[in-house]
C-alpha cells in the first residue's frame, strides 16, 4: 500500500539499503576479523610460550642427568677396585677375585639409577671385559673398536665422553657415558705417569624424554 501511494519512497529505501548495509556490515566484519585474529595470535602466542618452556625444561633435565651421569663415570674411573683390576695381569686374581665385586658395584647403581641398564669396562682397542646389564639383556657384540662412538672415544683427550648412540644389543636408542681409566700398576716405580688401560661405560634409557611428549599438552587440542 505504502509503495503504491509513494513509489518513488520505496524506490529510495532500496537505493538506501544497498548503500547503507556495505556501510554496516563492512565496519562488523572488520571488527570480527580482528577480533578473529586476536584470538588466533593468543593461541599461537600461549602455544609457542608452550614450547619454548617445554624445549627449556627439557634441556635442563638433560643437562643435571648428563652431569650426574658425568660424575658416575669419573667416580668408576678412579675407583681403586677397577684400576686394580685392570693393572693386574693374573687372571685367575682379576677374574676369580677381582670381578665379582665390580659387578657388584655396578649393580648397586643401577638400583640406584634405573635408567641405567649396561655397566661396561673396556679395553683400549675396544673389547667389552666386563659388563653388566640390568634384565639381563643379550650381548650382540663384545667388540667396540668398530663402532663410531668408540673411535671418537678413543681419540677423545679425557673427561667425560657423552654420546647418543643406538645400542647394538637391542636397536634402541640410548645415551652413553664414557670415561678413559689411567692407572699404573703396582710394579710400577710410582713416580712414572699412569697410562691408559681401558674404559668404563654407562648407557642409559632415554625414556624420561618419552614420558615428557607424552605428558605434555600443547594448545587447546594438544599434541
Amino acid at each position: 500500500m505504502w509503495r503504491r501511494l509513494f513509489p518513488e519512497g520505496a524506490a529510495l529505501q532500496s537505493r538506501l539499503l544497498v548503500v547503507l548495509l556495505p556501510l554496516v556490515m563492512a565496519p562488523l566484519l572488520i571488527v570480527g576479523w580482528i577480533a578473529g585474529e586476536q584470538v588466533r595470535h593468543t593461541a599461537t602466542t600461549h602455544a609457542f610460550g608452550a614450547v619454548r618452556q617445554l624445549l627449556h625444561d627439557t634441556r635442563e633435565e638433560l643437562r643435571v642427568r648428563f652431569a650426574t651421569a658425568s660424575a658416575n663415570v669419573e667416580l668408576f674411573a678412579g675407583s681403586p677396585l677397577l684400576k686394580e683390576y685392570l693393572t693386574t695381569p693374573d687372571e685367575e686374581t682379576r677374574y676369580g677375585i677381582l670381578q665379582l665385586p665390580l659387578l657388584n658395584l655396578f649393580a648397586s647403581y643401577t638400583r640406584a639409577y634405573p635408567d641405567y641398564y649396561e655397566l661396561r669396562v673396556l679395553l683400549p682397542d675396544g673389547t667389552e671385559e666386563v659388563r653388566f646389564a640390568a634384565g639381563g639383556l643379550a650381548n650382540q657384540d663384545k667388540q667396540e673398536g668398530r663402532s663410531s662412538w668408540f673411535q671418537h672415544f678413543q681419540v677423545h683427550p679425557g673427561g667425560p665422553f657423552l654420546e647418543l648412540i643406538r645400542n647394538p644389543d637391542n636397536g634402541e636408542l640410548a645415551f652413553l657415558a664414557a670415561r678413559k681409566v689411567f692407572a699404573r700398576s703396582a710394579s710400577q716405580d710410582p713416580t712414572e705417569p699412569e697410562s691408559w688401560r681401558g674404559g668404563v661405560a654407562i648407557t642409559w634409557r632415554p625414556g624420561f624424554l618419552i614420558d615428557k611428549i607424552h605428558a605434555t599438552r600443547i594448545g587447546e587440542r594438544g599434541f
